[in-house]
């Protein structure tokens, strides 16, 4: 029952960085793995998406930022980077200017709850996603749309 198999296959799934590279990250594995009898061979690419322009002086992020203000009036509003390579990668051909976004207070028991078991958020966060995206399609919809003037003042 001690037999030892002839070979052995792993699947390793990397989030790419944007600031990274393919080849970057294979090399890394080679140096991780150490072994020159183990074959690296890539079976599916996409490569990260672009980070988008941030700051005051960037409509569409203050667009966004000025919704943000609306919702949560007292929040500090700063660009992140997320490694998850989302359904965005179709659309970069677009725009430069591509956001992922959760509108929502993120603390240790929200964050641990997003794609773990029992995924839920509380109605209070759930009615402020709404609240948001009615915000940032009614900013959008103005003239100067990304300053931080509230142009709207129905109850969202």
């Amino acid at each position: 029952h001690n037999v030892i198999p002839g070979s052995a296959s792993a699947t390793v799934n990397h989030r790419i960085h944007p600031a990274d590279s393919l080849d970057q990250v294979i090399e890394h594995n080679r140096q991780v793995i150490n072994d020159p009898r183990v074959r690296i061979k890539v079976i599916d690419y996409y490569p990260p998406t672009p980070i988008s322009p941030y700051g005051l002086d960037v409509s569409a992020f203050n667009l966004i930022a000025s919704s943000v203000k609306q919702i949560y009036p007292s929040s500090v509003i700063a660009p992140a980077c997320s490694p998850a390579n989302t359904d965005l990668r179709r659309y970069v051909e677009l725009s430069d200017h591509l956001y992922r976004i959760t509108p929502t207070v993120l603390t240790p028991v929200t964050r641990g709850g997003i794609h773990g078991d029992d995924e839920q958020i509380t109605i209070e966060h759930y009615q402020n996603f709404i609240r948001f995206y009615v915000a940032l399609m009614l900013n959008a919809d103005q003239p100067e749309a990304g300053h931080l003037t509230v142009r709207h003042h129905r109850e969202l």
